[in-house]
């Protein structure tokens, strides 16, 4: 199963809902490890330098969600094995945004 994600440098605080993304690198054919793990998945990348300054990526269908680069490795054959957590605030950010609630203290 190869897919594509998109690359970014994000210096957004985690907790905001609306990151702010810029410019991607786009990527093609990029592999799961072993099984999958869509709140912490690892991703093997044909390895570019410019690829190691990134930190936040979009992996595309069937992952269709946001997530925050917690580490890279570099592995033999030049291919790089990333490893995520799910940016849950800014994949549901449209949900979240059509919530109502009151907070009562």
């Amino acid at each position: 199963m190869a897919f594509s994600i998109r690359l970014y440098n994000v210096s957004d605080d985690p907790r905001k809902l609306n990151k702010t993304l810029g410019e991607y690198l786009p990527v093609e054919n990029v592999r799961p490890t072993d099984i999958v793990d869509l709140m912490n998945p690892s991703f093997i990348l044909d390895y570019k330098e410019s690829y190691t300054t990134k930190n936040y990526l979009y992996a595309a269908a069937p992952f269709d969600r946001y997530y925050f680069i917690t580490d890279m490795k570099i592995d033999i054959g030049k291919k790089i094995i990333i490893s995520c957590s799910a940016d849950v605030l800014y994949t549901y950010r449209d949900d979240i945004k059509r919530i109502n609630a009151n907070v009562v203290r």
